[in-house]
């Protein structure tokens, strides 16, 4: 797998286990922690403190030259010349066919632009924009090597950092990027909220992860912090306890209950590259109606003035912990084997007393909020209410 050795043994020793994200037959798959052997507890961090997660499946480029947001500005749906320092914009770039080649968030940083990705995306797409360039002053970077995410996501992450360091005067707002001074360290951070709680993501070098993900950890008593008094003692010392932040490490399974919970769809799971941007809830963020041309741009604006997609992506809400599966089909009814749409993703839902919960791709019609549909799970049928997913 392509996780770097050295953050792949720290989780492992810190017990981690660890889970294939991505193709396995495909160099770009790799490791993640799926967890640390407390989910409950890891979901319980996202919800009400911070859960420090290494993020391997996240990936940067980095763009420079005196025309490379001109040069982006030809081929991504949103419109670069809005993009400020210290903001964050999130944009697809395009097939000619007007399907969705990558889902991309940007950051101008004044001598370069970065762009966060998939880090299956990453090497494919960095080949294809060199291919791009003709006469323009732009040079391509993959840093995927160089460099690895670690989010926090939770209520207190911007605490977490303001605990160890400069972490600025406030928290940052949805879709801002920042510069944060930690010990012996200045790092890129920047807020993208997936869990319906604040989550910062920190662009840190590949080489000093696992010390970093060690610093971060200290405040909270450790990735997998002891919250059990020494009962031997004859009085427990709780003061040793007592946390200047309250949180833990989190994998990737009370990550992905969280983001489901909160309707946030992933490129690669719920839509891919055979999806159209109408299809997504994501237009709004990541689409530009007022700019100039771009590739693709032509199926965009035909179906946003003519027509509509032939299928949509909502969540579905479940009334017990039947569980369907992602890639579940979806009907109508029990009585008609018309398949109307498929499971994505889905999950029991804490928020909503364990019942399940998911996000479907639906039939044009049938993706109406409200709408009754079926799915056949834990051996029966399964009635689900289609619900729209909110425009991030």
């Amino acid at each position: 797998m392509a996780t770097n050795p050295d953050i792949h043994n720290f989780l492992q020793q810190h017990g981690a286990e660890m889970i294939t994200f991505g193709d396995p037959r495909s160099p770009d798959a790799v490791d993640l922690p799926a967890g640390f052997g407390e989910y409950p507890g890891e979901y319980a961090a996202i919800r009400k403190g911070v859960g420090i997660m290494v993020a391997p499946h996240r990936s940067a480029l980095r763009l420079r030259g005196n025309d490379r947001n001109d040069f982006l500005q030809r081929l991504i749906t949103q419109d670069i010349r809005s993009l400020k320092p210290g903001n964050l914009i999130r944009s697809f770039l395009l097939s000619e066919k007007g399907r969705i080649r990558a889902d991309l968030l940007l950051a101008d940083q004044g001598d370069s632009t970065l762009m966060i990705l998939d880090r299956c995306d990453a090497a494919s797409l960095a080949g294809e924009l060199e291919r791009f360039i003709f006469t323009e002053d732009v040079t391509v970077e993959n840093q995927t090597e160089q460099f690895l995410v670690i989010s926090l996501l939770g209520p207190e992450a911007w605490h977490l950092l303001d605990s160890l360091g400069d972490a600025g005067n406030s928290e940052p707002l949805p879709y801002t990027v920042t510069t944060i001074y930690l010990p012996q360290s200045v790092l890129t951070c920047w807020r993208f909220d997936q869990t319906g709680t604040s989550n910062l993501h920190i662009l840190a070098p590949t080489s000093d992860a696992a010390s970093l993900v060690d610093l971060l950890a200290k405040p909270l008593g450790g990735l997998v912090p002891d919250i059990s008094p020494d009962i031997e003692k004859p009085v427990p010392d709780i003061s040793a306890l007592r946390r200047p932040v309250v949180g833990r490490g989190v994998g990737w399974l009370a990550f992905n209950t969280a983001r489901i919970e909160s309707g946030t769809p992933l490129f690669h799971v719920d839509f891919g590259p055979n999806s159209l941007p109408h299809e997504t809830a994501l237009l709004g963020s990541a689409v530009s109606f007022t700019k100039g041309c771009y590739r693709g741009q032509e199926i965009v604006a035909r179906m946003e003035n003519l027509g509509h997609p032939a299928r949509k992506l909502v969540r579905l809400t479940f009334p017990s912990d039947a569980l369907p599966i992602a890639g579940s089909q979806v009907f109508a009814s029990p009585d008609d084997q018309t398949v109307v749409g498929a499971v994505t993703s889905s999950t029991l839902s804490p928020l909503r007393g364990q019942a399940a919960v998911g996000l479907a791709m639906m039939k044009w019609g049938l993706h109406e909020p409200g709408k009754k549909v079926f799915v056949h799970a834990d051996g029966t049928w399964v009635e689900a209410r289609v619900e729209a997913l909110q425009p991030s």
